[in-house]
């Protein structure tokens, strides 16, 4: 049986992950984007939708049937207990689809996998991992990519890095870390060497 190489790949708000994720993409490395799971379980009709629809009944749908995901997040951001029982309810789903997936990659021969995880660490997922790398980034960097990408103030901003865990105790729990704080061009050097890495631990991917 091929063994395979599971990487969780994390960060925080604004610093960076998705640019990473890309980057490895670009490489043909296989990458499962957890959020795009979640938000598939999450169409009409899906395990998830009907998880919202249960918890927080038609007020967060639109004409049509689908979730109001803009909606429900401003509500589960600012109410910590409907967001618990959002991520209690669709986490296992997510976690049940990134398994399934991997096991596809095994069979197909893959040895090493990213699976792109913004909340990793807060929804306790660090077992599920052999390795896990951490994007960081100083927090003005990351408090001026919120703004600029999301429009948020500065105070949305940065209300939305301080609602997750501190940066430093994920770079802390890593395998790896990912300095984003200088050009595109050094964030593609650090992924080149930290695959490289890869490849060596698991004979040439």
């Amino acid at each position: 049986m091929t063994r395979l190489l599971r990487i969780g790949l994390t960060g925080s708000i604004g610093t960076g992950k998705s640019t990473v994720a890309q980057l490895l993409r670009q490489k043909g490395i296989p990458v499962i984007d957890a959020d795009a799971l979640a938000r598939a379980l999450q169409r009409r009709g899906q395990p998830g939708w009907l998880a919202v629809w249960r918890l927080f009944g038609w007020a967060y749908l639109d004409a049509d049937g689908e979730l109001l995901r803009r909606k429900l997040g401003r509500y589960v951001f600012e109410h910590p207990r409907a967001r618990e029982q959002l991520n209690r309810a669709i986490h296992p789903l997510v976690q049940s689809r990134i398994a399934e997936q991997l096991e596809d990659y095994r069979r197909e021969g893959k040895t090493a996998v990213v699976v792109d995880v913004p909340l990793l660490f807060e929804a306790g997922w660090e077992a599920s991992f052999d390795q896990i790398w951490v994007v960081a980034a100083p927090l003005p960097v990351q408090r001026a990519r919120l703004m600029r990408r999301d429009g948020l103030s500065e105070e949305e901003a940065e209300a939305r890095i301080l609602a997750q865990w501190p940066l430093e105790e994920k770079c802390r729990r890593a395998d790896r870390v990912l300095d984003n704080s200088g050009s595109l061009q050094q964030l593609r050097d650090e992924v080149e060497q930290a695959w490289r890495e890869v490849e060596a631990e698991v004979g040439g991917g």
